[in-house]
């Protein structure tokens, strides 16, 4: 049986690499972040979602690595769910009420529309300064 939520690995990886960031007084390398079992190449592609979202930045070369592009406090889980995911929409129609056939008159969208919110409030409520603690 699938798990009804679940987390991806993907999302745990950011976080703990945010988390590194926060407390790194200098610029890490994804080789130096990179703790078994993650590569540093997967952890290089994570990188990349983060810098995109403008969560990280980056510098080649000798005394290049990452860093947190803002102050950890100012940063959510919530913000690295949305740049390695996406939408954090349980269902279609909670992002886009014109996806469904219902068009948003369901019973059970308000259900999912609950939930969601509690789970955006948690989230966006948690900083990659606290996961550095």
């Amino acid at each position: 049986m699938q798990p009804f939520l679940r987390i991806s690995t993907r999302v745990h990886d950011a976080l703990v690499f945010m988390g590194k960031l926060a407390v790194a007084t200098d610029a890490l390398t994804v080789e130096q972040a990179a703790t078994h079992p993650l590569s540093a190449g997967y952890l290089e592609q994570v990188a990349l979602k983060l810098k995109e979202a403008k969560l990280i930045v980056g510098k080649r070369g000798p005394g290049g690595g990452y860093r947190l592009a803002r102050p950890a406090a100012k940063i959510t889980v919530a913000d690295v769910v949305e740049a390695v995911e996406g939408s954090m929409a349980l269902v279609p129609c909670l992002d886009k009420a014109e996806v469904c056939g219902a068009h948003g008159g369901c019973a059970s969208r308000g259900v999912w529309g609950t939930l969601q919110a509690k789970i955006s409030e948690t989230l966006e409520g948690i900083t990659v300064a606290s996961l550095a603690k």
